[in-house]
């Protein structure tokens, strides 16, 4: 299994997990009203937040491209 199919099938288990699809749902209600207040900030801070949100965002997606590269499913 390459890795496009590993996200792939990373992704299908997620949507069938109580626990990420809560995490997922206030992340999105959140999202929301994080666009929002960082519209209404001056340019240096909204700079800095979304930078600050981007760089977390980079390295935890980066952290879910290792592990995929070095594990194997269930049933393989």
């Amino acid at each position: 299994m390459d890795k496009v199919e590993k996200w792939k099938r990373l992704d299908e288990l997620a949507l069938h997990d109580e626990i990420y699809m809560a995490h997922k749902k206030r992340y999105d209600e959140f999202a929301v009203k994080f666009g929002r207040f960082v519209q209404w900030c001056p340019p240096k801070v909204r700079n800095f937040l979304n930078g600050y949100a981007d760089s977390g965002r980079l390295m935890m997606q980066r952290m879910s491209g290792i592990a995929l590269e070095n594990m194997e499913f269930k049933g393989e």
